[in-house]
């Protein structure tokens, strides 16, 4: 599989993480347009259908304590 194919989404509802391996059969099997799909995982849009691109640092907070 090429990377440029894969991502991983969360659920903006339920807050659910879905990996994806295969962008089209994703967007296929949950009635989202293709192209919406693919610029959620290029990061150009912000979300799409109730999905958005997870990004696990999104809660982080930086500490105050020097290094």
């Amino acid at each position: 599989f090429p990377s440029h194919d894969r991502a991983i989404f969360q659920n903006k509802i339920t807050g659910e993480l879905v990996t994806v391996s295969n962008l089209k059969q994703f967007a296929e099997a949950n009635n989202i347009d293709y192209g919406c799909i693919k610029k959620l995982s290029n990061g150009k849009v912000k979300s799409c259908k109730n999905f958005q691109l997870y990004d696990p640092l999104a809660g982080y907070k930086p500490s105050a304590e020097p290094k």
